[in-house]
């Protein structure tokens, strides 16, 4: 469940920014596209086909209702992170680097 990795390293990187002297202001928000995990982890969907991942659901549920994490959803189409993980056709990937702030720069002579 990548939920669960995502949640993983956000708290890791909480704890780091508390370390620091930074503080943690309200949850952190995970966007993810993927309905049937945030029922898991929100216990709305839980099947005795689901119990092989159940561990990591309750690891999110957990710090769910800790305050720590919050679970949003945004469809598909409008993930910008998707032009870094999937093949996508060139005028999806040119509209998610545009949006994202991604862009192209010209460098000419040696490094």
């Amino acid at each position: 469940m990548a939920l669960s990795l995502a949640a993983q390293e956000v708290l890791w990187l909480r704890y780091l920014l508390v370390e620091m002297g930074f503080k943690a202001e309200g949850p952190t928000t995970l966007q993810l596209d993927n309905t049937s995990a945030i029922a898991m982890a929100t216990n709305q969907g839980y099947t005795p086909r689901a119990k092989r991942i159940d561990l990591r659901a309750h690891f999110v549920r957990d710090h769910v209702e800790a305050g720590r994490i919050k679970l949003k959803h945004v469809p598909t189409e409008e993930q910008l992170a998707d032009f870094l993980t999937k093949a996508l056709p060139t005028p999806r990937m040119m509209q998610l680097c545009n949006t994202s702030g991604v862009v192209d720069v010209q460098v000419e002579g040696e490094c």
